[in-house]
């Protein structure tokens, strides 16, 4: 395996008495172990005596984590695991992004054959009653080894070349002409030329006076311990809630990636391929604060998705343990 390229594994494993490590950068690493003992000290109070049958018995989970968050991203799959006396902890296979196939946000572009080798390797890890040299457990795991469908424009045959991504330039002050009106004069003709308005007739000005109508019902949220769930409640916005729109709304920018917004641009006229050759990109940087949990559900639970802006709280843990039924 090519040193850096492939993912790294942490965590505690039935062949082994202590925690194991194997390739990841001490950034990564300090940040997974420190969530893992938050949320799962936590989820452990919640579910009392329930605590152990869930471990046992959750399913695998894949994963994607933005840039933002460990301020690298990362990809992977976590299975519950214990060590050689019984002690509870996740074995984790990570892919820290590295030059070359980091995969996109699973909404982009699923990598189903990748995180599939990397959820039959930590069941495969878990079997095995001896394991002389860790390190095996991550042969032929690298993005670029692993067999996959390619992620192509809908109009493959004859794509148009890659679209180039700019921070859009701050717009130029048009120079003034010799033969233009100073702006004051043209501003002046164009007040003295608009038209007087209308003057509504009574009957008109009681129809305008009528109450609106009440707006169609907007869907709700429901905080379920810091989790955000559809509720089966409609609720409208309260006029003093909504914000006045910007222009320009400030976003986040990285030291890394001062780009805040993406201006594409490819020769010919075919948009659709212009829109399918961006969408990855842009969609990483929505994402880059964010992170994506999702399973097959195992043998016999369902497939299960869950995003979050950061990294699940003990609340959302919890639902990774009962395999995403609340």
């Amino acid at each position: 395996m090519a040193a850096g390229r492939g993912p790294g594994l942490f965590g505690k494993l039935p062949a082994k008495g202590d925690f194991i490590t194997r390739d990841l950068p001490p950034v990564v690493l300090q940040a997974w172990e420190g969530w893992l003992q938050t949320v799962m000290a936590s989820s452990r109070d919640r579910l009392g005596p329930g605590w152990a049958q869930l471990w046992r018995a959750a399913p695998v989970w894949r994963f994607w984590i933005g840039p933002d968050v460990f301020g690298t991203a990362c990809a992977g799959a976590l299975i519950t695991s214990v060590d050689r006396v019984g002690r509870q902890f996740p074995l984790v296979l990570i892919q820290p992004e590295t030059a070359g196939d980091f995969p996109p946000p699973p909404v982009v572009a699923p990598f189903e054959s990748w995180y599939g080798a990397l959820e039959a390797r930590l069941r495969e890890a878990l079997t095995l009653d001896s394991l002389p040299d860790v390190s095996a457990l991550l042969d032929g795991l690298e993005p670029g080894a692993v067999r996959r469908p390619p992620v192509v424009a809908p109009l493959a045959e004859e794509a148009p070349p890659p679209a180039a991504w700019i921070d859009p330039p701050e717009p130029a002050a048009p120079e003034a002409s010799a033969d233009e009106a100073p702006l004051e004069e043209v501003a002046a003709e164009a007040v003295a030329e608009a038209p007087e308005p209308e003057v509504p007739e009574p009957e008109e000005a009681a129809a305008d006076d009528a109450a609106p109508e009440d707006p169609a019902p907007t869907a709700a949220y429901a905080e379920h311990d810091a989790v955000t769930v559809d509720a089966p409640a409609y609720a409208t916005p309260e006029p003093e809630e909504l914000e006045p729109p910007q222009l320009w709304p400030p976003l986040p920018r990285r030291p890394d990636d001062p780009v805040r917004a993406v201006w594409a641009m490819a020769g010919g006229s075919d948009v659709v391929a212009l829109l399918a050759d961006v969408a990855a990109a842009d969609h990483y940087r929505a994402a880059a604060g964010r992170s994506y949990w999702w399973t097959t559900g195992g043998a016999t639970g369902a497939a299960a998705m869950i995003a979050v802006q950061g990294l699940p709280d003990s609340a959302a843990f919890v639902l990774l343990l009962q395999g995403g039924y609340a």
